[in-house]
């Protein structure tokens, strides 16, 4: 069988240097049969951390290359750094200019996921002209039109990425984003996500919902999940409740239904097997709960045994914290 090389990128700072070394452990596990090459995009990393990672490459004789991000990184480009905007989250928003022209396709991965499969397949997949693939997301078309975004699009969470790089530097997508980050995307609540999907409406290719596994599904069944985002999702219900029960990817984002497994608070159904990595990368939890006190109310909401009452609730929730974007943004 012809080796596929796995092309992986992810952007850290040194906070979550601990996550990301479990998240790369987890997928230099799961994927022995085929060569393997880290691109991390650093944003302050210290020696002692370059060295954990260079360590664990080795481990698993797998590549490893860093990228540092400095203030040149980013000259001549319309992104402006801030305290909301670190190198490391507009870094993810110009990877055809970062990495090297040689890449054609790679993954891109937030370090808050862990692998737990081959991910050869998406490197040898027929990407059909599109410049990225994700996961859809279940969005309020409503939402959707604010954004110029046509109903039933293919709307991708921006976690985990599969770039074709050569589409992306021909079509300047860096230079589409930026202009957007200059503009509009001051006003979008989730800037750099909802850039991204903009930029590239219609050029998206669904992945499948396994590839992607939020935390927000495994709290839900299909038919209440969609009723709660107002939306729809492309995807089976089979489809959804096999991705719940054997994720390629899971992606511990934030939200209410969970807190991060680094957390001491944290349920999550994959906590213990993330913890696994963590641990034994020397991992500490950061803290009690991620979640801020209206995450954490809506979850005791959740938690009550009044299925008939909190799903209603929850909606009016999730509709009344969008106005209150909505008007913010006017």
């Amino acid at each position: 069988m012809e080796e596929r090389r796995i092309e992986a990128v992810y952007a850290s700072d040194e906070r979550f240097l601990p996550v990301l070394l479990a998240s790369a452990e987890s997928l230099f596990t799961e994927n022995t049969e085929n060569p393997v090459r880290l691109h991390i995009l650093s944003d302050g990393i210290s020696e002692g951390g370059k060295e954990k990672l260079s360590r664990l490459a080795e481990r698993f004789h797998q590549e490893l290359c860093f990228y540092p991000l400095t203030e040149e990184s980013f000259r001549g480009d319309a992104f402006h750094l801030t305290k909301d905007w670190p190198r490391a989250a507009v870094a993810r928003l110009r990877i055809e200019k970062i990495l090297p022209e040689s890449l054609e396709r790679v993954l891109y991965l937030d370090c808050d996921t862990m692998v737990r499969g081959d991910l050869s397949p998406l490197f040898s997949m027929d990407m059909k002209g599109m410049w990225a693939g994700g996961v859809c997301e279940c969005m309020d078309e409503n939402y959707l039109r604010s954004l110029g975004l046509s109903g039933g699009c293919c709307y991708i969470n921006s976690g985990v990425i599969l770039y074709e790089l050569s589409a992306c530097r021909r079509e300047k997508l860096s230079e589409r984003l930026g202009a957007l980050m200059e503009g509009p995307a001051k006003r979008y609540k989730y800037p750099d996500q909802d850039a991204l999907n903009v930029s590239m409406q219609g050029h998206i290719l669904s992945l499948p919902f396994r590839t992607n596994l939020l935390s927000q599904p495994l709290a839900f069944s299909f038919r209440d999940y969609e009723r709660y985002r107002d939306g729809r999702l492309p995807y089976s219900e089979r489809e959804y409740e096999e991705a719940k029960k054997d994720p390629l990817i899971v992606h511990f984002a934030g939200g209410f239904a969970y807190a991060r497994p680094w957390y001491q608070n944290c349920r999550h159904p994959y906590r213990e097997e993330f913890l696994q990595y963590y641990r034994r990368n020397g991992g500490e939890y950061f803290g009690r709960d991620n979640r801020n006190k209206k995450q954490r109310l809506v979850a005791l909401l959740f938690a009550l045994p009044l299925p008939f009452l909190k799903l209603p609730l929850l909606r009016l929730l999730r509709r009344r914290n969008n106005r209150q974007h909505g008007k913010r943004r006017a």
